[in-house]
């Protein structure tokens, strides 16, 4: 197994790739072609190490994997290893399989894309690019400490929480969910605000917004605080100053 490190030539903080894959032949033929046209620098290894590649401190942006490997039996394992040692850039499955079926095989397992071998470079290269620049982005919004309230910690980089030093499961709404409403408070949220953030949908019903809040706050039972929805608003509140209808 081979694994790349992918750096683009620009003006910008070089991107940095961690590419896994199996087929010697196709990974030449590509880094002959990412080198030449597009001024990639390649670096090889024969075997990435995770533990060291993927921590908090890692110096990549991003990893593609092949898809045999990802379907392959420690595939998903390793996706969760990948986020359990803080990584917090994209991940992406590199295929020759175009069928709708492996797409959301691979998506459901939490990867952000799914690229084609056929695809064209220039279409690869700016999918890469455009979503290494918005986890850029997202990390320059992250406030220098991670945020947390009253006993309840978010962990931003292994995406995981604790309340009163124990952890705390938590789906990924759930987690978004908390990330939103530790960025406003104390003051509100709006639910519009709420939907598109951590859903990433306008479109998300009343019912399904009650049945997430009430699970939370029965999750973090013990806490000094609650959520509390008050018309197109919802908020942290200090448990005991108000009460939940």
């Amino acid at each position: 197994m081979l694994a790349y490190f992918l750096t683009e030539m620009s003006d910008t903080p070089k991107p940095r790739v961690l590419w896994i894959e199996d087929d010697q032949k196709y990974a030449r033929l590509l880094e002959m072609e990412l080198g030449s046209r597009f001024a990639f620098e390649v670096h090889a290894e024969l075997t990435p190490e995770l533990g060291s590649h993927c921590g908090p401190g890692s110096k990549f942006d991003a990893i593609l994997i092949d898809m045999h490997l990802a379907r392959g039996r420690q595939g998903p394992q390793d996706f969760k290893a990948i986020r359990g040692l803080g990584f917090t850039g994209p991940i992406f499955v590199l295929s020759n399989d175009e069928t709708t079926v492996s797409k959301l095989e691979m998506l459901a397992l939490g990867v952000d894309d799914y690229l084609w071998k056929v695809m064209p470079t220039e279409e690869l290269t700016l999918r890469l690019s455009n979503a290494i620049q918005r986890y850029r982005e997202k990390r320059l919004e992250q406030p220098a400490s991670p945020p947390s309230l009253a006993g309840l910690e978010m962990n931003l980089g292994r995406l995981s929480a604790t309340l009163h030093s124990r952890p705390l499961e938590l789906s990924k709404i759930e987690f978004r969910i908390f990330l939103v409403l530790f960025r406003h408070h104390p003051q509100p949220t709006p639910i519009e605000t709420l939907k598109k953030d951590a859903w990433e949908s306008a479109i998300v019903e009343d019912g399904t917004l009650s049945t997430f809040f009430w699970k939370l706050n029965k999750k973090t039972q013990g806490w000094s605080y609650r959520i509390v929805r008050s018309g197109e608003e919802v908020s942290l509140k200090a448990y005991g100053r108000t009460t939940e209808s």
